[in-house]
């Protein structure tokens, strides 16, 4: 993963619903380290994670509770850059605190003044107006903005988000599996 400026990432913190028992976000996950692992082997990984003791020992990363905003927060500052992803991390359709919560961490870590990539997201359904609008102010500030498939592109940029938009697979088509 690269910056904009050209520099590598050696140590990211992982953004997404992980730690829930979610076996889709948690094949998500074990596609982004496997793939980060791949192509850059000394890569440092923090996961934000609700079990980050199970975390730490399913996937042999750094992991940190999600809710510890000191965690959270130290995390970030000690690291080159956040990825947000995969999933539909951004919609309010299962809970209003959803938007909210991505999109401050997201936040922190740009006054942080860290790179943030948002990877392979499903955007929406986003009902509520001024999740609409923040999703549009912190999202016109990342460093790059990749979604799953068109209508999440075109939902991103009807609500005004003009930074470019890349399409690109569900990283779980990317796991490579022991048979």
């Amino acid at each position: 993963i690269h910056t904009k400026q050209g520099g590598v990432l050696m140590h990211v913190v992982l953004l997404g619903y992980y730690g829930f028992d979610n076996d889709g976000d948690e094949a998500i996950l074990l596609s982004i380290i496997n793939a980060l692992k791949k192509t850059h082997p000394s890569i440092e990984i923090t996961v934000l994670s609700n079990q980050p003791e199970k975390t730490r020992k399913t996937y042999e990363v750094h992991a940190v509770n999600r809710w510890r905003i000191r965690d959270l927060n130290t995390a970030i500052r000690s690291a080159d850059g956040l990825i947000c992803g995969g999933g539909s991390l951004l919609q309010d359709e299962t809970g209003w605190r959803s938007v909210p919560y991505y999109l401050s961490v997201m936040q922190l870590a740009l006054l942080h003044r860290k790179p943030v990539f948002v990877y392979a997201q499903g955007i929406g359904p986003i009902k509520r107006n001024i999740n609409r609008k923040l999703v549009q102010f912190v999202l016109n500030r990342v460093s790059r903005i990749t979604v799953r498939d068109v209508s999440s592109r075109q939902f991103l940029q009807k609500i005004g988000v003009k930074q470019p938009i890349q399409i690109v697979p569900d990283p779980v088509f990317g796991i490579e599996l022991d048979m």
